[in-house]
């Protein structure tokens, strides 16, 4: 359970700026039940599929720890975003607004997936997980723009929180590891130093972005 929530909150977090995005293109089929619950569920298994595909990838060495290393650049972006610009593009038929959002997630959704594949590895919560977040913040994207409006500082929170994955899972990676306990004794306990000083500096840089610049969504 407790991992279930883990892929959903962060799941939940890191998709909301990508739900401005759909709602913007989905315009009048975003009030369809049906409609989300379509999006839903093939967003939610092309998701599910990249992050098995990430799974398998961590079997050859470096992949992991390279990974890790993209996973603090995507953190440190997250905390210092400022601006998002959301298309008002008319797209008339269904088939082509489902198609316009499907490919598009496949590029937007590059960090879901990466720090997905990083908390679980178990299809079935993944799945869940990120099909309820998507579900919900389709159905409640109205209330998604005034929370990105009044609490920028969840970005920051939820990019410390996959800073300190990212470097925990970095250390971790067995070639990084080994090399590691040759020059460490106490490599177990530096672990988590490690990755909370990461948090930390992640934290402060997002904190001083959002108090140096407002972030502003701007709907055209």
């Amino acid at each position: 359970m407790a991992e279930l929530l883990k892929v959903f909150l962060i799941s939940f977090v890191s998709d909301l700026d990508n739900i401005i995005v759909y709602v913007s293109i989905l315009k009048r089929y975003a009030s369809s039940f049906l409609v989300v619950l379509v999006i839903t569920a093939i967003l939610t298994i092309n998701r599910t599929f990249s992050v098995s595909l990430i799974h398998y990838l961590y079997t050859i060495p470096w992949v992991e720890f390279s990974i890790g290393v993209i996973l603090l650049i995507i953190a440190f972006k997250m905390a210092s975003k400022q601006t998002e610009f959301v298309s008002s593009k008319r797209i008339s038929s269904l088939p082509k607004v489902l198609f316009t959002i499907i490919a598009l997630d496949l590029v937007l959704s590059i960090d879901n997936v990466l720090i997905v594949s990083e908390l679980s590895r178990t299809p079935a919560i993944i799945y869940g997980g990120i099909g309820l977040s998507l579900f919900l913040l389709f159905m409640f994207s109205s209330y998604v723009f005034q929370f990105v409006k009044f609490f920028p500082w969840a970005f920051v929170v939820v990019a410390a929180f996959i800073g300190y994955t990212a470097m925990e899972n970095m250390i971790k990676n067995n070639p990084v590891y080994n090399l590691l306990l040759g020059n460490f004794k106490n490599m177990e306990e530096l672990i988590p130093l490690f990755s909370k000083g990461m948090a930390i500096i992640i934290l402060i840089y997002g904190l001083y972005h959002s108090f140096k610049n407002d972030r502003i969504y701007i709907i055209k």
